[in-house]
């Protein structure tokens, strides 16, 4: 599940349709643990991206 940082350093849950990653390049990529990691940066062909996103791979992916 997606989980959003708000301007107010509070996280919230979102849900499928409301966040999923746009496609880019040149991110950088670590694993946390043995199911999950971490996906930040990156460009996505019109400006460096500065965000973040982790995925579960013990959970079915929704954006699929």
């Amino acid at each position: 599940r997606a989980h959003v940082l708000t301007v107010n350093d509070a996280w919230s849950a979102a849900s499928e349709t409301e966040y999923a990653p746009s496609p880019r390049a040149y991110h950088r990529a670590i694993t946390i643990d043995a199911n999950r990691f971490l996906i930040y940066g990156g460009n996505n062909g019109n400006q460096n991206l500065n965000d973040f996103s982790v995925y579960d791979l013990s959970k079915p992916c929704p954006y699929l």
